[in-house]
Parts: structure tokens; sequence; C-alpha cells
């Protein structure tokens, strides 16, 4: 295996860089590029003294929040690697799993891209979707959803056996890595030929979101493939955060405007999509308690002590963070809990045992 860069792009948050950085520890095969984009004294004063004494490290203070994607493509292109890995602060992965994602990267010379199956919790109770497709056949299937309760229980109900299915995968130490079409930022190993031969790492245009599906469309459109790599893993401890909903908006009518540009003139700018869709009414399709809940004991009371399967920040309860062994499934624990943003969620719960499993919805309280 050749040299392998790491990139991490910080924003405000210092402690998860450097969380980060003490998991991979002293870093042999490349560079580490932290780029911060903070535009803050304290914040970039805290990073260059806690990584003056980590010399594998360049940490490059930008005068300007340039956004995830620009300031990935800054570090890029100072790279000199021909394979690098995208980190970000909040995600954990330790040097032998970036040895298995190499491994995988270099057994396939047209794969461009790899990824690790994706906790989201330290003790690995719950994993990420390892992909979810951004096209519009989606989109318009997640609108269509939002008019009919069973349609989108039975798409949510679909994805989770199919994620139950891969997540099979990971107990497989002989398991091939899976092909996908769609790959995330948040853990990535790109090939520098490929990224090249796709027209480079992060369109610029994208201040934020979504230039991860951008480029998994250019590198196959550039003839290579994708893949998650199930005995590599990682942890990626999502938040979700309301706030960044503005954000996601804007870069989905920039994504489907590049990526595909008929279905946004046909769809008017998405405006028709955007009226095919419907607010989700929660509290007819869900039942759940009124009153926001505090603690994972006080969901483990109002739920009656159930089970959770799978939680989604989306009332169309896809994508779901989901439980790797069902049979095994106990409530929320205390960490789990201390995870989840104050905000409505619904999850798949399980009472007594082997009993149907039911939607139900929640609310986190603040503070």
């Amino acid at each position: 295996m050749g040299a392998i860069d790491l990139i991490l792009v910080n924003y405000h948050c210092h402690p998860e860089t450097l969380a980060a950085l003490a998991r991979l520890g002293p870093w042999t095969r490349g560079r580490v590029w932290v780029v911060d984009n903070s535009v803050d004294a304290d914040e970039a004063q805290a990073l260059r003294t806690a990584t003056r004494e980590m010399p594998w490290v360049s940490l490059l203070v930008s005068p300007d929040n340039l956004g995830f994607g620009r300031a990935c493509n800054l570090a890029f292109g100072l790279s000199l690697a021909p394979q690098v890995l995208l980190l970000n602060p909040d995600a954990r992965i330790t040097p032998a799993d970036i040895d298995r994602l190499a491994q995988a990267l270099d057994a396939g010379p047209r794969r461009g891209a790899v990824a690790p199956w994706m906790f989201w919790d330290e003790d690995r109770g719950f994993a990420v979707p390892h992909t979810v497709r951004q096209t519009p056949a989606a989109m318009v299937m997640a609108a269509l959803c939002s008019r009919w309760r069973r349609l989108a229980r039975w798409r949510a109900q679909r994805a989770l056996r199919q994620a139950w299915a891969a997540a099979g995968q990971t107990r497989n130490p002989d398991a091939p890595p899976l092909a996908v079409d769609f790959l995330t930022g948040a853990v990535l190993l790109v090939r520098r030929a490929a990224v090249q031969a796709a027209g480079g790492l992060f369109d610029a245009r994208y201040f934020m979101f979504f230039e991860d599906s951008d480029l998994s469309v250019r590198l196959r459109a550039a003839g290579y493939g994708l893949a998650v790599v199930p005995q590599a893993q990682a942890v990626h401890t999502y938040r979700h955060k309301p706030f960044k909903a503005g954000l996601m908006g804007q870069a989905r009518q920039q994504y489907m405007a590049a990526r595909f540009g008929r279905f946004f003139g046909w769809t008017d700018g998405l405006r028709r999509l955007d009226r095919l869709a419907r607010p989700v009414p929660l509290e007819r399709w869900f039942e759940g308690p009124t009153a926001a809940l505090d603690s994972a004991e006080a969901f483990a009371q109002a739920s009656g002590d159930a089970v959770v399967l799978a939680w989604s920040p989306s009332p169309l309860m896809w994508p779901c963070l989901f439980r790797m062994q069902p049979g095994q499934a106990t409530g929320f624990s205390a960490a789990e809990w201390a995870l989840l943003e104050p905000g409505a969620y619904v999850a798949l719960l399980r009472r007594g045992g082997q009993g149907p499993a039911f939607w139900w919805r929640f609310e986190v309280a603040a503070g």
C-alpha cells in the first residue's frame, strides 16, 4: 500500500477534532491535514497548541469559512498521496480499519472510493445506513410516501430488511466489499487518480451537504465503482441538527440542477416535486406521548419498556439508524439517549419479546 493522507475540517469543534486525531495515534502513512474553518483566533490557537506535538499534522487556518467541500479541496490540492481519507471530526476510526479500507481499494483497480461500516455510538449498538440514494426516483418516492402512510411504512421496512441483511456481512471475515451507488463523506477513502478522472474532489459550488452525492455520481460516470467494506468499521456520532435544513435545501437544489438537469427542469426547479409532498401529520400517523421526554428512563416508561429496533429523525421513517442485532435489542441506554438532539423522532419498537413491531413517535426535551 502506498501513502495515505487524511483530511479533517474543523469548525468550532477542536475537542472533537483532537479526539479524532487521538484515536489515530501517530500517523506514519502520510500527512494529516486539518483545515480550520472557524475564523476564530481562540479555536485556531487551541489547534496550534495541541498539534505542535504532532509533527505528522499540517494545520491550515483559513481566513474565511470555506464550507466543508472547499476546505477538503484545499487540503486535497496540497496532498500528493495516491489515497486520501476524508474524516469528520465527530467520526472515529483506527489505523487498522483504515488499512482494511486501503486493501479493498488496492484490490479493486476500478474502485474509486470505499467507506467503512458505520456505527452511531461507541458501544456499536446502532448502525448508520451505509448508503442513501440521492436520485430523482428516490425523491419522487419520498414525496409520494408523505401522502400515504402505508407506502411510507412499506418503504421503510423494506429498506430495514435490506440493511439488516447487509449487516450480517460484518460478521463474515471473507465477505467481499458491498457495491453501492452512493457513499457519504463522513469517513471516505478516495483514490486520487479516480477523483482526478471524475473532475476533482468536491464541486466548489456546494457549501455543505450533497457534495459527497455529487462526487459519487461523477466517480461512477468516470467508470469507477463505490463500495462499503464490512470488515472496516468506524463510529460517526451523527446528531440531528434542525438548523441544517436550510443548507440541505440549498444544496439539494444545486445537486439536482447539476446532475439531473432534465428532471430539475421538468419539475420547475423542484417546485412541482415540493408541491407533491405533504407535511406528515405525526399525531395521526403515530401513537406516542404528548409530552417531551427527558431521559432514557422516561422513554422506557412511556413506551412500556419496549425495545428499540430502529429510529429516525424523518417522519417518513427512512433513513433509519438500526440495531445491528434486532433479536438482542433493548431500549435506549443513557449514553445513546445523550446523543439525541432535542426534537421529534419516530422509532420502530417491539414489546413482549417476539411481539409485532410498531412505529411510535416521541420528542426529546430540550436541555
